[in-house]
């Protein structure tokens, strides 16, 4: 609001006011003494009155203005202002707490993006490394039914090898026992010839025709029975020495056969100790990349939660700092406003101080004009122009003093509201750098006790993170030891039946052997024998085993002794 135009000078002492002489003239001295004697209250009365009239018609000048009464909602411009810069303030309050809430919720968005990103991340990888794991298995399976059908065609084909072996050596034998035959009957025939010029020679001439046909007959039927036998013996041998060899070469075909199963199963053993170690190496390497996917994962989200609690700290203190700063310029420009409004206050108080003054000189003039006249009814007409003097200089003195005692009573009052201002202010402005240095500390505070729960937060998430990256370590190393021992026990039980099986086989195969005439024991040592060369060695040794043991000259010398 304006203030009023001060037209009148408070400044002013009651001793300043001239008082006119005495006048000579008698008959106007009653009228010239009530005249001067009125004189200076009347003055001192016309200036508090100017000053009222001046505060007054200025106050009335800006109160009823024309149309006032029609206008009453139109605001001065003071006020205007002053709406427009609470307004501003709230705007900027509001803009600072939008902004805040803008900064927080950009902070959020940004974490559970970031979180979302990491999820799609994890379950990417996690499938990814389930694929690979897939992969593995089946190329595993694939390796061991490769493995297994390969297997089952070296079977197959030592099978078709072994009967095309035993084919081979039954025709070597039979071929070379064909020989022995022919070349047998060969001797037995030439044999029989020369047995019989000899008994031709030995049979005495002199003997008589029948006789000594008698006599060839009965030793040709007795060459050719011994003939008969030998023959017979010799087949025999060749049966039994086929058979024998047959079943030798059948027995260590079985236990290479065996042989060549144990080592298939070794094969078979090894690749699958060789897939278990390749699986548990990738096992142990999708451990190890998704446990450094993890800590990665977990420290960037810390890392951005420290970023975020960091720019929303420095923001806090921002505000705070720009709310610190608006508190000292509002009050200073309190301070101001009321260092400007403080002369009207104080005219106020001026006025209110010269208005007990002006009362007080209406009620000394009251006793004054009661007393002069009591003084002029009783005292003589002659005394009484100095008697009415004397009155007159007495109240202009007293008068003075009462001036002066208000005037010091304006001027302690000024000091002392000054002072009381000064002190107020000063009292206002280190209260409030009391409130606004606490609220500081408590912010710093408030934020520090958020970073400390934000650490121990992130403290028990890392130790979380550990624990179940132990935890799935443990189980890992569990699985995998359980796969050891599952196939190391798949391993005992698959050599036990092979080694089962194939004993039952030999059992089997020598029980055989006996049920045909044959010494299961001579046979396993001759098929033992027979394991250190090669089948063509084998072949070759079964067929000089076959040669007779019983020669054509044993028959001669037996048919001639006969």
């Amino acid at each position: 609001m304006q203030e009023a135009p001060n037209s009148v000078n408070l400044d002013f002492s009651l001793s300043d006011v001239a008082l006119e002489p005495v006048p000579s003239d008698e008959s106007d001295m009653e009228s010239d003494d009530e005249d001067e004697y009125e004189d200076p209250a009347q003055e001192l009365e016309m200036i508090y009155l100017d000053i009222n009239d001046t505060e007054s018609s200025n106050a009335s000048n800006r109160s009823v203005e024309p149309g006032a009464n029609n206008f009453a909602t139109i605001r001065t411009t003071s006020i205007v202002t002053k709406q427009i810069k609470d307004h501003e303030v709230s705007n900027e309050l509001r803009e600072q707490f939008a902004g805040y809430k803008r900064l927080r919720k950009q902070h959020q968005k940004q974490l559970l993006s970031l979180e979302s990103k990491y999820k799609q991340e994890m379950e990417e990888h996690k499938q990814r490394l389930d694929k690979e794991y897939d992969n593995l298995k089946q190329q595993f399976s694939m390796e061991l039914e490769r493995l297994k059908k390969k297997q089952q065609q070296d079977l197959d084909k030592r099978q078709k090898t072994n009967q095309a072996m035993e084919k081979k050596l039954i025709r070597q034998i039979s071929a070379t026992q064909d020989t022995e035959r022919k070349t047998f009957g060969a001797m037995q025939k030439k044999e029989y010839k020369l047995n019989k010029e000899q008994m031709k020679r030995e049979i005495d001439s002199g003997t008589p025709k029948k006789e000594r046909e008698d006599t060839l007959k009965l030793h040709k039927d007795r060459l050719m029975s011994r003939q008969k036998e030998a023959e017979t013996r010799l087949e025999k041998q060749h049966k039994d020495s086929i058979e024998f060899e047959i079943r030798k070469f059948r027995r260590r075909k079985v236990v290479q056969y065996h042989t060549l199963e144990k080592d298939q199963i070794q094969e078979e053993l090894t690749k699958l100790q060789e897939q278990q170690e390749k699986e548990h190496s990738m096992l142990l390497r999708h451990h190890e990349s998704t446990q450094e996917l993890e800590y990665k994962q977990l420290l960037a989200i810390q890392n951005l939660r420290d970023e975020h609690l960091r720019k929303q700290h420095i923001t806090e203190r921002e505000n705070q700092k720009e709310y610190n700063s608006r508190e000292e310029s509002n009050l200073r420009k309190k301070h101001l406003m009321e260092h400007k409004q403080q002369p009207r206050s104080l005219k106020q108080k001026e006025v209110q101080i010269r208005k007990q003054f002006h009362e007080a000189v209406q009620t000394q003039r009251k006793q004054y004009r009661a007393l002069k006249d009591h003084i002029v009814q009783n005292t003589p007409k002659n005394e009484q122009k100095a008697v009415v003097k004397k009155l007159k200089e007495e109240q202009v003195r007293k008068l003075n003093i009462l001036g002066e005692q208000y005037e010091a009573s304006i001027a302690e009052m000024l000091q002392q509201q000054n002072m009381r201002l000064d002190d107020a202010q000063l009292s206002e402005a280190q209260e409030l750098k009391q409130r606004l240095q606490q609220e500081l500390e408590l912010l710093m505070a408030y934020q520090s006790k958020i970073k400390m729960q934000m650490e121990a937060q992130h403290h028990r998430e890392r130790k979380q993170l550990e624990e179940r990256v132990s935890l799935r370590r443990a189980l890992l190393e569990q699985k995998m030891d359980d796969d050891r021992t599952k196939l190391s026990s798949a391993k005992t039980e698959m050599v036990k039946a092979l080694n089962e099986r194939q004993v039952k086989e030999i059992e089997e195969f020598d029980e055989e052997t006996i049920s045909l005439g044959m010494n299961a024991m001579e046979v396993m040592e001759a098929s033992t024998m027979a394991q250190n060369y090669d089948d063509d060695v084998s072949l070759r040794g079964s067929m000089i085993s076959l040669t007779p043991s019983n020669s054509s000259s044993s028959f001669t010398s037996t048919s001639y002794r006969d």
